[in-house]
């Protein structure tokens, strides 16, 4: 009998001691669960901020040939951009002299000084 009234008992008396416990021993309880569910509330809501902007889309495009030697660098971000940070970033090698501008605060636009050398591979 006593097995029997085990197995019949098994799922209740969670719930009915819970029922019977203090605030503080609630809490105790279920702390771990509701920090872990404003963990997960703040990473999706926030967690973007912290990741790296990506490029979008880049003109001349990566290991592209046959471009006008006079072509400007247009540069589209996947959000708005710190201009100073990426101005101060930005880099071309072997080094091109030039302007940058911005269309939006996604959009950077680098137009060289002098055509681009035939032939010569750019990054």
């Amino acid at each position: 009998m006593g097995k029997r009234v085990a197995a019949a008992a098994w799922g209740k008396p969670k719930l009915e001691k819970f029922g019977q416990m203090t605030p503080r021993q609630k809490w105790q309880t279920v702390k771990w669960t509701v920090i872990g569910l404003g963990i997960i509330i703040v990473l999706v809501t926030v967690g973007p901020v912290f990741l790296p902007p990506r490029i979008e889309v880049a003109f001349p495009g990566n290991n592209s040939v046959e471009n006008p030697l006079d072509s400007q660098i247009e540069i589209i971000f996947d959000r708005g951009m710190n201009k100073a940070a990426v101005v101060k970033n930005f880099s071309i090698s072997p080094k091109v002299a030039g302007a940058i501008s911005w269309e939006s605060n996604r959009k950077l636009v680098f137009v060289p000084e002098k055509p681009l050398v035939r032939g010569q591979s750019y990054v």
